[in-house]
């Protein structure tokens, strides 16, 4: 039931994440009870939608056959991808392929023209792997380790073997270090110094003519210094170096200062350089060479000018000047070398999408490569379910928020592989009547032509059988200058024919009812607290939410009026958050919330009420967890949060505590029914490191009588 691609974990993740999913398979022994939980194939909700990523960093590098890009996509969990690229810098695949991830911070790719070699740091150690020709990558190579902070790593190759090098900052003070790495990447020595430890120390470029290695550096008493690693040069520089670029007329250096960017021949023995040559009057922020010339892009506030030089003796000639209008102008650019000679130019930084395009005239912009447009957020309920899409990019002009969607499901399975656009959310609720669902949500509104954007308003809408969504419904508005009334954590279920929604504003509980014909009565305040969670009950609906002493709950006939007296089910003074509320439609309930001491303590408690709200037995420990979902399987209670499911009979007894049942990366679990619902990052499935919603059902949820 469980396939897990070792190709995309690193081999100690790997083995974890078998030994935990193993562990999910086993029967749970608890006194006198014996439960199983098992869990069908993973399947996307439905058939993603693709954009291209984000990107905090992008490197370039080619083994002279094609050209391999390597990027850190922004806003996902420490990952580092790769792209092949052809000689129009078109991409090999849709998506991608993963190289490692929990990463701090990409160094840098080279190639010795058998492979590639990817350089990263971690908090505390620097890794490298190979990629080889058929896009294979090796686990994560370690190449050293440091009780320290590691920055400025970078890596280049002589076309045998490879150098990294990076800084190493202590309490004490930095240093520069450096490395032999072997053909495949992997540490041939002992790491050394470059610097002498410091009160800062710099690295500024790492480069290869060939035959010897060439760093950059500066400390607080060192000038900027050209070392060769090999040779053991030390040639004074009479300025601080952007980039070191090595051609085969000899080492081109580049740096800005307040004429614009500047460009020279440097010996790399002696550190003389020739007559500096004034490239771009902007500043140069990006610089790439295929060996035979360079490629520098510089900026002027939102407009990029890639400028190609070469050196000719001891000069630079400037041949070609092309403007990167095309380009996006919120994005910093990144340059580098084709395979074809031809030079690249990619748009890096959180304001836009990954493109890339040839640097000549007329560009032409393209995505490097798509990820699948990030989920999350999912709500089952009958035979729907909803979830969110979107990064929460916000557009000028319109609301905060993210996409709504929502999709049917039988037994689990989407009856298609589409779905339906909603609105756009900031938070939202589900419920079914079995006929038909409603859906609810709260939405942005704006103060003024330029005040801040505040979740005002409620609304709804209902999803027919057919698929169709009804008109909107307006459900309720609230507006205060300060912010204090907005509307938060709605909550809705299903009484009848009729529908009820709860909602939160500054500490006050309220309620609406839906009828079928989307009529909606005037809201009422029920109580006072926040969290609200709503479950069918025989007469009516019961309220569960947190208060300022604890959890209640309170019940209410189906027109919403009151039915009987507010009930405590946990007087703790914990903070009290999530609660929710299950039915097995026979008067069984169980409610479930998190109760915690401090952020790192969390935990997961149950109770058994009944219909009026009391406690009908003790309370329960199911397990550590921040936040939790229940519903009614067909047999007993299901818990679930993340990764892990426990189960709960009607009468309260822990059947099973909570299992890692699930991949270990999901998140946001909910379940209705047979069917569970999470999201978890697409790597494995080659969509991209994005979260993507998964559906899954039960296989079996039993229990049977065994001796302790």
């Amino acid at each position: 039931m469980f396939e897990i691609n070792r190709s995309r974990l690193p081999a100690k993740k790997y083995h974890y994440v078998v030994k935990r999913f193993a562990i999910a398979g086993l029967l749970l022994v608890t006194p006198l009870l014996r439960a199983q939980i098992a869990v069908g194939p993973e399947q996307f909700l439905s058939e993603p939608r693709f954009g291209a990523p984000k990107a905090a960093a992008a490197v370039v590098a080619t083994n002279g056959a094609d050209t391999l890009v390597v990027l850190q996509p922004y806003g996902v969990r420490g990952s580092l991808y790769a792209e092949r690229l052809d000689a129009n810098a078109q991409p090999a695949t849709p998506h991608g392929f993963p190289i490692a991830t929990g990463v701090s911070t990409l160094g840098g790719a080279a190639s010795n023209h058998n492979g590639y070699v990817v350089l990263w740091a971690t908090e505390h150690a620097l890794w490298s792997a190979h990629v080889g020709a058929n896009s294979d990558v090796s686990e994560p190579q370690l190449i050293a380790t440091t009780a320290n902070r590691i920055y400025q790593e970078l890596i280049a190759s002589n076309g045998s073997d490879y150098v990294a090098a990076w800084v190493d900052e202590s309490a004490s003070g930095a240093q520069t270090m450096a490395i032999h790495l072997d053909a495949l990447g992997r540490p041939a020595g002992d790491a050394f110094s470059l610097t002498d430890r410091d009160r800062f120390s710099d690295l500024y470029s790492l480069v290869s003519d060939g035959r010897d290695y060439f760093a950059a550096v500066g400390t607080s008493t060192l000038k900027p210094t050209l070392i060769g690693i090999d040779s053991g040069t030390r040639a004074e520089l009479f300025t601080i170096p952007n980039v070191l670029l090595p051609t085969k007329s000899g080492l081109i250096m580049v740096w800005n200062d307040q004429s614009g960017t500047l460009a020279a021949a440097v010996d790399p023995a002696s550190g003389q350089i020739g007559l500096p040559t004034v490239i771009s009057t902007y500043t140069g922020v990006a610089a790439s060479t295929n060996g035979s010339d360079a490629m520098v892009i510089a900026d002027l506030t939102f407009r990029e000018q890639a400028v190609r030089i070469q050196r000719n003796g001891d000069a630079i000639e400037v041949l070609d000047t092309v403007f990167l209008d095309q380009m996006p102008v919120l994005a910093a650019h990144r340059c580098g070398a084709l395979h074809t000679g031809d030079y690249i130019a990619m748009s890096v930084g959180s304001g836009e999408p990954l493109d890339v395009a040839i640097i000549k005239p007329n560009l032409d912009v393209h995505p490097l490569l798509t990820f699948v447009t990030p989920q999350q957020g999912p709500r089952i309920a009958g035979n729907a379910i909803a979830w969110t899409e979107g990064d929460g990019t916000v557009e000028w002009g319109a609301p905060p928020g993210l996409l709504l969607r929502v999709s049917h499901i039988v037994a689990g399975e989407p009856i298609e592989r589409s779905s339906i656009d909603v609105a756009k959310a900031t938070e939202y609720a589900l419920a079914t009547n079995g006929s038909r669902a409603l859906i609810v949500w709260s939405e942005q509104q704006q103060s003024g032509e330029s005040g801040g954007w505040l979740p005002v308003t409620l609304a709804g809408t209902f999803l027919a059988p057919d698929g169709t969504l009804s008109a909107r419904i307006p459900i309720a508005s609230t507006w205060m200058s300060d912010g204090s009334a907005m509307i938060r954590r709605p909550a809705a279920a299903a009484i009848g024919d009729k529908f009820v929604v709860a909602w939160e504003v500054n500490g006050s509980l309220w309620c609406a009812l839906v009828d079928a014909n989307a009529e909606v009565s005037d809201p009422v305040q029920v109580a006072s607290g926040f969290d609200p969670a709503i479950v069918r009950a025989r007469d009516g609906f019961l309220l569960v939410y947190g208060t300022q002493s604890g959890l209640a709950a309170s019940p209410f006939h189906q027109d919403g009026t009151p039915a009987g007296p507010q009930q405590q089910i946990d007087r703790s003074t914990d903070l009290e958050w999530h609660p929710g509320i299950a039915t097995d439609g026979n008067g069984h309930l169980l409610a479930i919330w998190t109760k915690s001491h401090d952020s790192v303590n969390e935990a997961i408690w149950s109770s058994v009420l009944d219909e009026t709200g009391a406690p009908a037995g003790d309370a329960h420990l199911l397990g550590s967890a921040s936040e939790a979902h229940v519903t009614w399987n067909g047999t007993s209670f299901a818990v679930v949060s993340g990764a892990d499911v426990a189960l709960v009979s009607t009468d309260g007894r822990i059947l099973a505590p909570f299992t890692r049942a699930l991949p270990e990366d999901a998140v946001g679990t909910v379940a209705e029914g047979d069917t569970i619902a999470y999201f978890r990052s697409g790597m494995e499935k080659g969509v991209g490191d994005e979260n993507v919603v998964f559906v899954r059902r039960f296989v079996q949820a039993r229990r049977r009588a065994t001796r302790e």
